[in-house]
């Protein structure tokens, strides 16, 4: 599902709106290019760099949040959905290393559901509280 940007996913923090912009721009040529057809080791290639950026995107995220004070709760329950999505990820790639057909469609549907969920959710949020404390 290919995700058209809408001004509900922006977080009031210029340069986390930016990343987001950016990375649904990445899963949106990932849904171009990856297929049930495809080889499942040229889809791991494909994602590694989506998953570098998502990785810089996660820990700009969490920098922010721990410098302007984040309460300790929120905090973790963010940071834990990062690392929730890291360890699916690692599940995606031992799926394809096993050379499983059904990755592919599985992991489209996983990115575009995951993405727009913790943005509309957790990071809408986080913005909130950030902007509060006057990053823009």
């Amino acid at each position: 599902m290919l995700i058209v940007w809408k001004d509900s996913y922006c977080v009031g923090v210029s340069r986390i709106d930016a990343q987001h912009m950016h990375l649904i721009d990445m899963l949106n040529g990932l849904h171009r290019t990856i297929g049930a057809d495809s080889e499942p080791c040229s889809v791991w290639l494909l994602l590694e760099g989506f998953n570098r950026y998502a990785d810089t995107h996660f820990s700009y995220e969490e920098r922010l949040a721990r410098e302007h004070a984040t309460p300790p709760a929120e905090f973790a329950a963010h940071r834990g959905e990062h690392e929730a999505y890291r360890e699916r990820m690692n599940r995606f790639r031992e799926d394809f290393e096993k050379g499983d057909r059904h990755a592919s469609v599985q992991l489209m549907a996983f990115l575009s559901n995951w993405w727009l969920s913790h943005i509309l959710v957790l990071d809408v949020e986080l913005g909130k509280q950030l902007n509060q404390r006057g990053v823009h």
